[in-house]
């Protein structure tokens, strides 16, 4: 009992000054008054923590005095060291009115506090709650497109989004869509062919979605939107079958159709076998149409401008552009000026046009179709050739190719 004493007792040294610690009879506890603590030993206390003034029992208690109360001393003692002011680094100190002051927490900013009284601590948490929220209930913000990337975020969990048009790189320039496309354009990269085509077979066997190869002839023409990222290629069978791709056009008196395309070179012994074509025609009427086209037959490549008036084919008079054994891909252009139609060759980006001369449309009959036409050849493997675009301005200036 001395050394409990005396440990309380050395603990209230270290605190405010106290009355001498002395042992009273509990109906002799003296007044307890704020700003004068103390503490002492009641005797014949019912309990060892019972403070009253009323006897009766046989335990002593180490009472304490302190801001006006009685109550039973903590473990320790009363009165040890304490903090009384909360240095803060901005705004001002709190500082503790009383021993029984509360010192508030608040949170903002992301910040969050969590108090639990069942165990005694507080959790706090960081973070942008706000925005993580806003972000998660609009996941799908910038996936509209595979090519979709977001360069900003709000708070509220908006994105900011912007696509990337990527072409493959071909030699030392990028061949880029055009800035305002025509809705008849296509650039083949989609791997299904779109909707606005229509496939029609000009001879042999119906054409159908396949992959193109190398060593061997299919037993039906494919078309391959896959094999070759961003190219509508196209394999004939060993029968020498053809086909035409067609969509609805409305006729422009003044207009230019052209498309970069490639080719099997070999020398083919048929007229137009082994051939791609791009022109216009008249879907009620088979007599009527426009054409400028590759030919291989022969030891070399050449390149035509042909009309037909009611079934009457005329060729133009410069015919005689051969290449021989060309490695790059060219682009065929179509070019009308009312009735009379120009055809031009370029090799690769179409920086400069070769002329293939001209020729006039004599009938009244309006076109109202665009064709992409391959021809295949009786050989075996049998030709491949594919088309990287087709594209068409409403006017007959200089076309755009973006570098």
């Amino acid at each position: 009992m001395m050394r409990a004493r005396l440990a309380v007792l050395l603990s209230l040294l270290a605190g405010p000054a106290l009355a001498q610690l002395q042992a009273v009879d509990a109906t002799k506890r003296p007044t307890c008054t704020d700003g004068k603590p103390w503490a002492i030993w009641l005797l014949n206390e019912s309990s060892a923590t019972d403070c009253d003034a009323t006897a009766g029992g046989s335990s002593e208690a180490l009472c304490c005095c302190k801001d006006g109360t009685v109550a039973a001393c903590a473990s320790g003692g009363s009165g040890g060291n304490s903090f009384e002011t909360v240095n803060a680094p901005s705004g001002t100190d709190p500082v503790a009115d009383s021993s029984t002051d509360t010192l508030n927490l608040t949170a903002s900013g992301g910040l969050t506090i969590t108090g639990d009284s069942s165990t005694d601590t507080l959790a706090f948490a960081v973070g942008n709650v706000a925005t993580a929220t806003a972000l998660a209930a609009n996941p799908a913000d910038c996936t509209g497109a595979s090519n979709e990337f977001a360069w900003r975020i709000a708070a509220s969990g908006d994105l900011s989004c912007n696509s990337v048009v990527a072409e493959p790189i071909r030699g030392s320039t990028i061949n880029a869509w055009p800035s305002s496309a025509s809705s008849y354009d296509d650039e083949f990269t989609s791997t299904t062919l779109d909707a606005q085509w229509t496939v029609s077979t000009v001879t042999g066997n119906a054409t159908s979605a396949g992959s193109i190869s190398l060593l061997a002839s299919p037993s039906a023409p494919v078309r391959d939107l896959t094999t070759v990222p961003g190219w509508l290629m196209w394999q004939s069978d060993s029968a020498g079958s053809g086909v035409a791709f067609v969509q609805s056009w409305t006729e422009d008196t003044t207009s230019m159709l052209f498309a970069r395309c490639q080719q099997d070179q070999r020398n083919f012994s048929a007229s137009q076998e082994g051939s791609v074509h791009i022109g216009i025609t008249v879907a009620a009427d088979s007599n009527e149409s426009v054409f400028v086209w590759a030919n291989s037959t022969g030891s070399a490549l050449s390149f035509r401008l042909q009309v037909q008036n009611n079934g009457a084919f005329t060729e133009s008079a410069s015919t005689a552009l051969h290449e021989v054994q060309p490695l790059s891909p060219f682009v065929l252009m179509l070019v009308r000026n009312s009735n009379s139609y120009y055809g031009f060759v370029s090799y690769n980006e179409g920086a400069a046009f070769t002329y293939l001369g001209t020729v006039t449309k004599s009938g009244v009959t309006a076109f109202d179709e665009i064709r992409l036409v391959y021809l295949g050849a009786n050989e075996t493997p049998s030709p491949i050739m594919g088309c990287d675009y087709i594209r068409f301005e409403a006017d007959n200036v200089y076309p755009t190719f973006t570098r």
